[in-house]
C-alpha cells in the first residue's frame, strides 16, 4: 500500500508540473500616442497554452486607471466588440503548447484634445470551463504633446517598398540595430495578419505578403517591448 500511495504520488506530482496553465507571449507593455491626432493606441497581446489538453479561452478586460483616455476602449478576440463589451463574446480552443499570437488587440481610443495623459488596462485570459486557470498582462497608454516614435528609440530599420506588392523587404539603418526587434503587421482592425523577427546579422530580409488583400494596412517596429515605429503600409495589385 505504501509503494501504491509513493506512485500515485508522484503521478500526481508529475502531471501538475507538466500542466502549467495559460501563459502570456510577446505582449506590448506601453503604447505610446500623440495627444492631438492619435485616434486608436493599439495593443498586442499573444497567448499559450501551457496545459496539457485543449483550452476554451476567452479575454476580459479591467480598468487599472479610469480617466478620459481609457474610458474609450474596446477589445479584439477574433472580432472586435463595442466599446461597453468588458468579456469576449468569443471563444478560441487552444490545444496544448499552441499559441495565439494574432486575435487579440485592445484600442484605447483618445479625445485627440491635446491633453496629456496615461492610463493602465488589464487583460485577462482564462479557460471558459475553469476560470481559476487565467493569465492577465498589464498595458499602459501614453499620450505625449510632441510624440515621435523616433523620440522613444532612434529608427534602426528600413522597410520598402511603400506602396508594397508582392513582398517587404527589411534592412538595418545603422550598426546599432538592435537584435531583439520584430515587425508586426495589423488590418485597420487591429488584427494582426504578418509578423517576423528582424536579424540584424542579414543585410536584407524579405516576406511575403501576396495572400494578403491589396488595402491600407499599420505596420509597427518594436525593439524588445518598446515601440520605435508605426506607418501605414499600403498593398497594391497590379
Amino acid at each position: 500500500m505504501k509503494k501504491l500511495i509513493i506512485a500515485l504520488s508522484f503521478f500526481l506530482t508529475a502531471q501538475v508540473a507538466f500542466s502549467q496553465g495559460l501563459e502570456i507571449l510577446d505582449a506590448d507593455t506601453v503604447i505610446y500616442g500623440n495627444a492631438s491626432v492619435s485616434s486608436d493606441l493599439v495593443a498586442h497581446v499573444g497567448v499559450r497554452n501551457g496545459n496539457s489538453s485543449a483550452v476554451d479561452v476567452k479575454v476580459r478586460r479591467r480598468f487599472n486607471t479610469s480617466n478620459a483616455l481609457t474610458d474609450s476602449n474596446a477589445i479584439c478576440w477574433v472580432v472586435c466588440f463595442d466599446t461597453e463589451t468588458d468579456t469576449s463574446l468569443t471563444t478560441i480552443t487552444l490545444a496544448p503548447g499552441e499559441r495565439n499570437d494574432n486575435d487579440f488587440s485592445g484600442h484605447v481610443y483618445p479625445d485627440q484634445d491635446g491633453i496629456l495623459n496615461n492610463g493602465v488596462m488589464t487583460y485577462i485570459f482564462y479557460d471558459a470551463n475553469n476560470p481559476s486557470d487565467s493569465v492577465e498582462v498589464k498595458v499602459r497608454f501614453k499620450l505625449t504633446a510632441d510624440f515621435s516614435l523616433n523620440d522613444v528609440r532612434k529608427e534602426s530599420w528600413e522597410v520598402y517598398p511603400n506602396p508594397a506588392n508582392d513582398f517587404l523587404y527589411f534592412s538595418p539603418s545603422n550598426a546599432n540595430s538592435s537584435n531583439d526587434s520584430r515587425f508586426v503587421l495589423t488590418d485597420m482592425l487591429g488584427k494582426v495578419v504578418k509578423r517576423v523577427q528582424l536579424n540584424n546579422q542579414m543585410e536584407k530580409s524579405k516576406l511575403s505578403i501576396q495572400e494578403l488583400n491589396a488595402g491600407v494596412y499599420i505596420y509597427a517596429i518594436y525593439n524588445g517591448n518598446t515601440l520605435v515605429e508605426k506607418k501605414k503600409l499600403i498593398i497594391s495589385r497590379r
